[in-house]
């Protein structure tokens, strides 16, 4: 749970050493949802004046949407303001969810703003429930300026932090441009909470969402770093404007299950020479929202001593340079706000470009610098402040939730700056419908890849069962890897995988795969790590990413697949073909029988509709000699050919190629299923039996067969194989 990263793996004996160390916290995962803590939430609401019109119906929209999605058990209390304050509905269980929404409904606009005593009344509403094994929290939202009642800063925050050490938490949403920033997020640190800039009404739910999703999730409160140096000397402090506590320990965000959490520090330290020993003990404590009792963990960091030479000729680690680069974007964005206040425009994007230029700088980090200085340079200064605002809240205290929330948007940014082949087709809007099938159909799925990939290399079912099943080859060996990765992590992180699949041992790796480990070598970054390739290579790995989202996914799964295609191929068939072959493998997971014989291609067609550039393919076969243009294309062309001239799969893929080209392998793979998928194990004897390229084809309709029918008969895998797909599995459900 608490991981120590240096930047490099050792200190200097001959001389003074300064490193950097990501400390990652990484909060325990839920067993099971409904164990979660009791919730005791307090909507505090600005209805005054200036929240007429669509803001006041997204709010009344949002807050019924919250409150719906509370359980019986929890506490909910709804608090008005604007000069006068109105209690609407006092703490009560949330039993009555249909009223609750029925009174918001009826919420109209009036007034000024008096923020404080609106604050001050629903802490005093939650503080009736507050239980230490509750999770209680207040939740304020305002789109003015404090202008009634208390409206001093210090006192106000004060009050704040009285509460939060009492248990009752703030967190803040300012809606629009006139809100006070400064306040928010200054109650949102005195209050242990989060502090959101709402700058669309659309954005509203999202952010309610978000704040409830984590409650829900957390694990932890209250939570301290102590530094504590075991070494005479030694100096250690954030790179970052972090709040403390009176005894100097570093406050943090709320741990919560699948938000991890990240400080980086920097630590100084005279040469060693003769020392044996840790030089660093951590300690963090928290108050454990199951039991409210406080709960610690330690860490010390222990590095093998060197000469200043060798240590410098260390690689130096990726996340904690991407952490670096993140610190220095924080520094320029303070610095640059603080021109921005003096009406210096012109020196603050000066800083923030420059920032922007920072090595090693994270996709994550360079889109919201260049959405800073988008917003600054059309003259919006008042949400460029809010913005870095959010932005430096969440960094000081080590939260990862906004970076969490906005990777999902990862994907729209890097089609709509051109950076990867792919167009926003109607399938990434759309989310999955739930898979009804059971966990079970995704157990198959992986064995059937394996199994299949393995039937390819063995030719024939009786090799199997004569000789055993042949060693996994690369399909399964990545496939597995990124299962792996995926359950350790519990969410899909492009470095993170990246890394894993350039460190499995592959006996014979394709050319893609052995220029992965020399690409990230070169310090390039994860989107910019795939070939512009028309192989096979990530489509043999992507059904791992539905075991993430099973049973009931998010439009995340389509980001998900293309940003796992991504880190071996940059390509637009490749990206479409991972999306079409992910959508039908899920629609197959649901499924009670075999869908119409023409499904398969139907299917495919309607996942890819619209995602694939202009880029034209040759195809390689005679019959098609001269044809050019999309896989989709020649998918649509060949398919409806080989079924009006009653071709056997066999006699199709002799006509069009059945090798790892995608243009070959996709049509022959829609074409076995066609014809074979009521019956899996002559779908893989035709996968298998004759293809130029037996292994991948076996990996794709296995997965298929086992998506759809389950553990078919005939399906053997070796033993320690299905153990590590079982292990991981059940990682996923439990997180």
């Amino acid at each position: 749970m608490l991981h120590l990263i240096p930047d490099r793996e050792g200190v200097c004996l001959d001389s003074e050493t300064t490193l950097d160390l990501l400390i990652r916290v990484t909060p325990p995962r839920l067993e099971r949802a409904e164990h979660r803590p009791e919730l005791n939430l307090s909507l505090v609401l600005d209805r005054s004046g200036s929240m007429q019109g669509e803001k006041m119906e997204m709010t009344r929209k949002a807050a019924s949407m919250a409150v719906r999605s509370l359980r019986d058990e929890d506490r909910v209390s709804v608090v008005l303001f604007d000069e006068e304050i109105e209690t609407l509905v006092p703490c009560t269980k949330a039993t009555a969810k249909n009223r609750i929404a029925e009174l918001l409904s009826q919420v109209e606009v009036r007034g000024c703003t008096n923020l404080c005593d609106g604050w001050r009344t629903g802490a005093g509403q939650a503080s009736l429930a507050w239980d230490q094994t509750r999770l209680n929290r207040v939740l304020v939202l305002t789109d003015g300026q404090a202008n009634r009642g208390e409206t001093d800063l210090e006192r106000i925050c004060t009050e704040v932090r009285r509460q939060a050490e009492a248990g009752v938490q703030t967190t803040t949403l300012g809606f629009g441009p006139d809100y006070n920033e400064v306040l928010l997020r200054a109650m949102a640190a005195s209050g242990d909470g989060n502090h959101f800039y709402v700058e669309t009404p659309e954005q509203l739910a999202g952010f309610f969402e978000m704040e409830l999703e984590g409650l829900a999730s957390t694990q932890g409160t209250q939570v301290r770093l102590h530094l504590d140096p075991l070494v005479e000397g030694l100096e250690a402090w954030p790179l970052a404007d972090m709040n403390r506590t009176h005894g100097g320990a570093l406050k943090l965000a709320d741990l919560v299950a699948g938000c991890p959490l990240e400080v980086l520090v920097r630590v100084r330290v005279s040469a060693l020479r003769g020392h044996r020993g840790p030089l660093l003990k951590l300690q963090l404590l928290y108050r454990s929202a199951s039991s409210g009792r406080e709960e610690s963990l330690q860490a010390e960091l222990e590095l093998p001593g060197m000469t200043a030479r060798e240590r410098a000729a260390l690689p130096l680690h990726p996340e904690v340079a991407e952490q670096v680069a993140a610190a220095i974007v924080a520094v320029a964005r303070k610095e640059a706000m603080e021109k921005l206040y003096r009406d210096d425009e012109a020196g603050a994007l000066q800083l923030l470009r420059q920032a922007l230029q920072t090595p090693a700088l994270a996709d994550y980090d360079e889109r919201l610098l260049g959405d800073l200085i988008a917003t600054i340079e059309r003259g919006d200064h008042s949400s460029g402040h809010k913005k870095a605002s959010m932005h430096g809240h969440g960094h000081a205290r080590g939260s990862t939730m906004l970076k969490k929330m906005e990777s999902e948007q990862v994907l729209d940014t890097l089609i709509g700056r051109g950076q990867i082949p792919l167009r926003e087709g109607p399938l990434l809007a759309s989310r999955p419908g739930p898979s009804r099938g059971g966990p079970e159909r995704i157990q198959a799925m992986m064995l059937g890849l394996v199994f299949g990939e393995s039937l390819g290399q063995a030719r024939t079912w009786g090799d199997i069962f004569r000789r055993g099943t042949p060693g996994p080859a690369e399909g399964s060996l990545l496939a597995l890897a990124t299962l792996e990765c995926l359950a350790e992590e519990g969410e899909l992180n492009p470095n993170l995988l990246a890394r894993a699949l350039a460190e499995t041992h592959v006996p014979r790796p394709s050319n893609t795969l052995a220029m992965l480990p020399q690409h990230r070598g070169m310090g390039l970054r994860w989107a910019e790590l795939g070939t512009a390739s028309a192989g096979c290579g990530a489509l043999r790995r992507i059904a791992p990413v539905l075991a993430l989202h099973y049973p009931q996914a998010s439009q995340r799964l389509w980001s998900d697949v293309a940003l796992g295609c991504l880190i071996t191929h940059c390509d637009t068939s490749s990206l479409a073909s991972c999306l079409g072959f992910a959508a039908l493998l899920w629609d197959l997971a649901g499924m009670a029988a075999p869908p119409h014989p023409e499904w398969y291609c139907e299917r495919f067609l309607e996942a890819v509709e619209g995602l694939e550039t202009d880029e034209a393919y040759q195809a390689q076969a005679r019959r098609f000699d001269g044809w050019s243009g999309k896989l989709s294309d020649f998918v649509r062309m060949a398919l409806p050919d080989a079924r009006q001239r009653g071709l056997t799969a066999a006699q199709a893929m002799r006509e069009w190629g059945s090798g790892p080209y995608l243009l070959e392998l996709v049509p022959s793979m829609l074409y076995v299923l066609e014809r074979h998928a009521a019956n899996p194990a002559e779908a893989l004897r035709q996968a298998t039996r004759g293809p130029l390229d037996p292994s991948s084809l076996g990996a794709l309709v296995g997965a298929s067969m086992g998506a759809l029918h389950g553990r078919f008969p005939g399906l053997k895998v070796e033993r320690a194989l299905e153990q590590r797909i079982d292990h991981s599995l059940r990682q996923l459900r439990r997180a």
